[in-house]
């Protein structure tokens, strides 16, 4: 196969006699193969030109994507460099089959190597650059996109979904997520709010509802544990009347046929145990001054419950339930009913666990709130709407703007099962400072940048235009906004004068972004302007 300089040409001069056979520079060659060499080379670098710089749409369906090439390679060998426009968008992990040579993973890389695409990386009629890597998919081989698409979510969110899984957080998905909203009630118009507060001042969650009164149900699985303050030393203060489904047992007889009434301010005025006022299973103490609060217990026919309620001659008091130092309170711990609270409860803690629910309390909890940051006044906020108006969460902050952000755990990914609508910031601006190589632009025109950052990910755009040339030579040079981590390799064209396209990297020797002609020649002329793009790691 010839004119194929990406895997024939040798990088050593005296290896490139006869190393592609469509091109002749052997020793003492006839001077009648001198110009068919030439036109050869030209076509190489032609095909070369069309396979990278993302002419070529890719055909294929169900994140199989299939690339036929100009150049048409026979093997795959690490470092080979391809472009492609997509023709459809992927929903999964996908894979590439580059000239019938095999299904090869499309693959990205995070902070852990390089791992499977998930759904959007690859966007319909998206322009792609992708590099072969033997080493890649754990030494399977694989397509490495340099520049895949990401989802940035730096303002509200609505997911708009009657799904079951309208918004999934986890490892694995909507397999035993983290968090997980269920839209998928007929006409859903309920959710729940997370409101923060300054530091100290605790996070409330409360109903969010078109109707005067809401339901809160919280419920653990199965006979799992509620459990309320388990691993805080603080109070518990419910606000309002509370309503317990379930059983209420007393270890011990006690038989009371009328009404009793005890007179006392001691502080065991009623004390009932196996040792009496020593550790008592019941104790009343009515010894603060001027006492005039305590609770009463109703109790209905069966099936009606049993009400406990705080007993006060002021219109409101509260009615406190504490546990011993740092012991726990529990709730519902060994029925299987649910716990319903009726009016809102707030949580006043700065722990780690101020708010932790699970099978196993604070030990991987599937809902944990953290209020630990010193002054912590962010927060999170789920609103739900009308049925298909979706759950809305949103960040609460007392700053102007504040990021949400929503993390899977170690290598684990997020994903997103429905559609995002989102708005995000702006592209960041700066004024590149621009060099050559050699020499020095006399004139240069409005010289722009525009940056956007996505994690450690970079995509800059820069416009060169050169009014007047001087003696610039080499390359032309620019600075950058954000440190170059890693080499990479972008793309770009002269729309002034040439039309030729430009090779763009990004070097992290120079700190710089450097550019040519495709064919490695000075792109700089006058009246020429540079418009390049790049991609690069932070």
């Amino acid at each position: 196969m010839g004119e194929n300089f990406q895997q024939l040409w040798s990088r050593t001069a005296a290896s490139n006699n006869t190393a592609d056979n469509s091109i002749n520079w052997s020793e003492g060659q006839l001077p009648s193969t001198v110009n068919d060499s030439a036109r050869s080379m030209m076509a190489a670098l032609a095909k070369y030109r069309d396979d990278i710089n993302g002419s070529i749409t890719t055909t294929g369906s169900a994140n199989a994507y299939v690339l036929a090439s100009t150049t048409t390679y026979t093997n795959l060998l690490t470092g080979l460099v391809v472009g492609f426009k997509a023709n459809f968008t992927n929903t999964s992990a996908a894979s590439l089959n580059l000239d019938g040579l095999g299904a090869k993973a499309l693959r990205m890389f995070s902070a852990s190597g390089d791992v499977a695409l998930v759904t959007g990386n690859i966007v319909q009629n998206g322009h792609y650059v992708a590099r072969y890597d033997i080493a890649a998919n754990g030494g399977a081989g694989g397509w490495v996109v340099l520049n895949p698409t990401w989802s940035d979510i730096n303002g509200p969110l609505t997911i708009t979904s009657s799904s079951a899984n309208a918004l999934v957080v986890g490892p694995a998905g909507n397999t035993n997520p983290t968090l997980q909203v269920d839209a998928s009630t007929a006409s859903a118009a309920t959710g729940i709010k997370i409101k923060s507060a300054s530091a100290g001042a605790g996070v409330a969650v409360s109903v969010v509802s078109s109707a005067t009164n809401e339901n809160l149900t919280i419920d653990a699985k199965g006979a799992g544990t509620i459990t309320i303050a388990g691993t805080s030393a603080g109070l518990v203060t419910i606000a309002q009347a509370v309503s317990i489904s379930g059983t209420l047992a007393v270890t011990g007889a006690m038989s009371l046929n009328n009404s009793i009434a005890i007179t006392s301010s001691n502080a065991n005025a009623l004390a009932v145990g196996r040792n009496g006022a020593t550790n008592p299973t019941l104790q009343v103490d009515p010894s603060s001054a001027n006492s005039a609060t305590g609770i009463a217990i109703k109790s209905g026919v069966a099936g009606a419950n049993v009400s406990l309620t705080t007993i006060s001659s002021a219109v409101n008091e509260s009615l406190i339930i504490n546990a011993k130092g740092s012991g726990a309170i529990l709730i519902g711990n060994v029925s299987t009913g649910g716990v319903s609270i009726s009016n809102a409860t707030q949580i006043t803690s700065s722990s780690a666990n101020a708010l932790a629910v699970g099978l196993n309390g604070q030990s991987n909890p599937a809902l944990q709130v953290d209020a630990s940051i010193a002054s912590v006044a962010t927060g999170i906020k789920i609103t739900a709407n009308q049925g298909g108006s979706g759950v809305a969460i949103n960040a609460i902050s007392n700053a102007t703007n504040e990021s949400l952000t929503i993390g899977a755990k170690g290598t684990g990914v997020v994903n997103f099962t429905s559609d995002i609508n989102w708005t995000g910031a702006a592209w960041s601006t700066y004024t590149p400072t621009i060099t050559t190589g050699s020499g020095t632009i006399t004139t240069l025109g409005t010289v722009t940048g525009r940056y956007k950052q996505l994690g450690k990910v970079v995509v800059l755009q820069l416009v060169i235009p050169i009014t007047t040339n001087g003696t610039g030579a080499g390359d032309v040079r620019a600075t950058v906004p954000v440190a170059i981590q890693q080499r990479n390799y972008g793309t770009g064209k002269d729309v002034g004068v040439s039309s030729k396209q430009l090779n763009v990297i990004a070097n992290p020797a120079t700190t710089l972004i450097q550019i040519t002609n495709y064919d490695n020649t000075y792109p700089g002329a006058n009246g020429a302007q540079l418009e390049a793009t790049v991609v690069y790691e932070a």
